[in-house]
């Protein structure tokens, strides 16, 4: 995964006529997904502890309700962040079980040129978007950004940045590619009556 555009790259996003979108990962961008999201699992089984909110990450992930009013957002917090956790480990369940193949029933399909992909309505579609976001987030709190949203709109500069900060940066600007891409397919789907799906002589890709 390089540091620039022109260096992402996702294997393919599908949108076909049954209203599903494929997703197909190399096993590299599967590892990487994996290790994220499974890093992304852990962080949030304590999230419910409040000791826990000195984490960056956890505190941006569960931003405070009130921000002029500690004790109520302290009490909203303390009715609904169990539930926000669960959810969030929910979705990020779902797409582990999608990436390493567990997922019941099954969610491969191969396409016509023997690649497998994960085959994904647009609900599941949509849960995964709002999976990355949340790695998305956690990453950007390890980079200490919380709510700057033009820290991101220059490149990195490595004469900066440190060597994890860097890896942190890329990992950062590959999954808003990978949601780029994904909101590209869910959009064809919701669009349009003339995609291809798998079977079909041309599938439309969402990708390299």
């Amino acid at each position: 995964m390089g540091q620039h555009r022109e260096g992402r790259r996702v294997s393919a996003f599908l949108a076909t006529t049954d209203g599903r979108v494929l997703a197909h990962f190399d096993a590299s961008e599967v590892d990487v997904l994996l290790s994220l999201s499974r890093q992304f699992s852990a962080l949030l089984h304590d999230a419910a502890d409040p000791a826990h909110l000195v984490d960056p990450a956890i505190a941006r992930l569960f931003p405070a309700a009130y921000r002029d009013d500690a004790a109520a957002s302290d009490e909203f917090r303390r009715y609904t962040q169990k539930d926000l956790a669960s959810a969030k480990l929910h979705a990020a369940d779902r797409v582990q079980s999608a990436l390493d193949g567990t997922a019941e029933p099954s969610l491969e399909v191969v396409l016509p040129d023997g690649r497998v992909a994960i085959g994904l309505s647009v609900e599941d579609g949509w849960s995964w978007l709002r999976h990355l976001t949340d790695l998305r987030l956690t990453l950007a709190a390890r980079m200490g950004v919380v709510d700057d949203t033009a820290a991101f709109d220059d490149e990195p500069d490595p004469d900066v940045l440190t060597e994890d900060e860097l890896l942190t940066r890329s990992l950062f600007d590959w999954v808003g590619y990978v949601q780029e891409l994904f909101v590209a397919a869910l959009e064809d789907v919701a669009g349009t009556d003339t995609i291809a799906g798998p079977s079909a002589s041309g599938p439309s890709s969402t990708g390299e």
